[in-house]
């Protein structure tokens, strides 16, 4: 049975990354500083725990608003000649309709698919960052050996630990929302 692996530090994960991303020699300390920033970001990422899983969310989004409607139901209504206490429920009110609007938005666009696995939240935050490296989308190739790739399984290493995770059906799927965005905001245009 192999020894198990030694976690990788920080200074080597960021240098691993360099070689990935290879920016010029004036920018390369900017990258490396970027690249340390967001590795501890990433770890504090993990660290905070799994979010729920969509189906949960959703619940947890649709009990949050009925306590909103509720609340909104049922609050103190102050007689008419109470003029300073009337401005105050107003705001309220509008506070409360907003967040009911926020939440229902929210709700709306949690997707819950039968059978489903859920997302690897980790692996999808990690492909994010290291999409923001390469801004030309020639450099955001799909294929496991090119940098986005390799620059997404370094970052999913300093959050969770786990060298050499196969990442390319996140990046599939964030490469496809990124194509309706883009497609959505030309047709809005």
């Amino acid at each position: 049975m192999p020894a198990p692996q030694q976690a990788r530090t920080r200074d080597d994960l960021v240098a691993a990354a360099l070689e990935v991303i290879k920016p010029p020699a004036d920018q390369r300390e900017a990258v490396r500083a970027k690249l340390r920033k967001d590795i501890d970001w990433l770890r504090e990422f993990a660290k905070a725990g799994r979010p729920p899983t969509p189906g949960r969310f959703k619940q947890q989004l649709a009990d949050y608003l009925k306590a909103l409607h509720l609340t909104r139901r049922k609050h103190v209504r102050w007689p008419s000649w109470v003029q300073h206490e009337k401005q105050e429920r107003k705001q309220l009110l509008e506070i409360l309709d907003r967040e009911i609007e926020r939440v229902e938005i929210r709700r709306d666009d949690v997707s819950v698919k039968e059978g489903a696995r859920p997302l690897d939240r980790i692996a999808r935050v990690a492909t994010e960052r290291a999409a923001e490296y390469f801004l030309l989308l020639e450099q955001r190739t799909l294929t496991a050996t090119k940098p986005w790739h390799r620059l997404s399984v370094l970052f999913y290493e300093a959050a969770t630990g786990e060298p050499g995770r196969d990442l390319v059906h996140v990046l599939r799927k964030f490469d496809r929302e990124i194509k309706i965005v883009r497609r959505r905001l030309i047709e809005h245009w």
